[in-house]
């Protein structure tokens, strides 16, 4: 009878498992109490609540939403607009464009949120992607720019390629010229006394001014004259120049002649000769300043100007030689000249000079005949009479 019993009570007890596990599986959700309901079509994990709506119910919270847009994760709880939902945030924004994703939170504004950015900003053109801040000018803003500038209508690529006296940009960042309002390609080649481009390098002169390299920059020279006074090569602005190094012991020294005849001819034209006596080459021009005055004017009646004795090759040469012989280039000596060549370079190797290599003057009575405005300098070696140039000069005063 015990036995009848017992077996009584167990079927008793698992037919009323299977029942409440039937009226569990007949509902979507029920409450905590396990009350059936029926009009709910799903039911929320951990939650107090069944959700009348299956899409409405916010995975891993508590909370019930009206759309399942509308669940915030990361509070677990709902936002009143979908729209508003910042996904992955514990944010819910007015507009689903102000929510900044980044930030974790939302603009004011919903123009003024920065994608990809920490920013809020007043407007949206305001906002600089690549800097992921704002600039407090939105006309100063660049989409493709690391910088906000304060005095210009347009930004730069790089923060320090902004002239900012200039109101434009730089295409090297190490173009930027602080004291002027141009911009050059090469930092060093920055003249801050003539506030200019350049196109190279700098010379540094001994008083400190600086300048370049390539033409149109000669005159930012400054040479003595025979008397010793200072001159600007701004003066020869406009002139077509003939730049020559003299000598009056050499066995070129008559060229002084020609020099002169062509000065007379060409002088009323536009014509200038610039002659530099130099004491380089076996010590040819060995008489002080007053003396090389006297020999020219006496000797051969020069009239055109002469300058202070300088060196135009070495640790000691002339900016101005240094210049020149960049701008324009040993090319070799002219036909009918290699014999002469040979032997001044037969002079140098004995001597040690080292003026045969490179770019070096070869000799006294070198020559470049300098254009008008000082972008074009031609080259012509000493064996060159200055008769021979008559056409290319003639060509630079048309």
């Amino acid at each position: 009878m015990k036995k009848i019993a017992f077996l009584t009570i167990l079927i008793s007890f698992v037919s009323i498992c299977y029942t409440n596990a039937l009226a569990q599986n007949s509902t979507s959700c029920c409450d905590r109490k396990g009350v059936r309901v029926e009009e709910t079509k799903s039911c929320c994990k951990d939650s107090k609540a069944c959700c009348k709506d299956s899409k409405a119910c916010c995975k891993d919270s508590k909370a019930c939403c009206k759309d399942s847009k509308s669940c915030n994760k990361e509070t677990k709880s709902c936002c009143k607009d979908s729209k508003a939902c910042c996904k992955d945030s514990k944010a819910c924004c007015k507009d689903s464009k102000s929510c900044n994703k980044e930030m974790k939170s939302c603009c004011k504004d919903s123009k003024a949120c920065c994608k990809d950015s920490k920013a809020c900003c007043k407007d949206s053109k305001a906002c600089n992607k690549e800097m992921k801040s704002c600039c407090k000018d939105t006309k100063a803003c660049n989409k493709d720019s690391k910088a906000c500038c304060k005095e210009m209508k347009s930004c730069c690529k790089d923060t320090k390629a902004c002239n900012k006296d200039s109101k434009s940009c730089n295409k090297d960042t190490k173009a930027c010229n602080k004291d002027s309002k141009s911009c050059n390609k090469e930092v060093k080649a920055c003249n801050k006394e003539v506030k200019s481009c350049c196109n190279d390098k700098c010379v540094k002169i001994k008083d400190g001014q600086t300048c370049c390299e390539k033409p149109h920059c000669i005159y930012c020279f400054k040479v003595k004259d025979i008397e010793g006074n200072v001159v600007s090569m701004k003066e020869y602005r406009g002139k077509v120049l003939l730049i020559v190094n003299v000598a009056s012991k050499c066995g070129l020294t008559p060229q002084y002649e020609g020099l002169e005849k062509l000065y007379k001819k060409y002088k009323d034209k536009g014509l200038e000769i610039l002659a530099f006596p130099c004491n380089q080459f076996l010590g040819q021009e060995p008489g002080t300043n007053e003396e090389i005055k006297k020999f020219c004017s006496g000797t051969y009646d020069v009239t055109f100007p002469m300058f202070d004795k300088i060196d135009v090759n070495g640790q000691n040469e002339s900016p101005l030689y240094t210049f020149l012989k960049k701008s324009a280039p040993f090319k070799g000596y002219p036909k009918g000249a290699e014999e002469f060549g040979k032997q001044l370079e037969q002079i140098h190797q004995k001597s040690g000079t080292n003026f045969d290599k490179g770019d070096a003057i070869k000799w006294n009575f070198g020559k470049f005949l300098v254009s008008k405005d000082g972008k074009s300098i031609e080259r012509f070696e000493p064996m060159v009479e200055p008769k021979d140039l008559e056409k290319e000069i003639e060509r630079m005063l048309k």
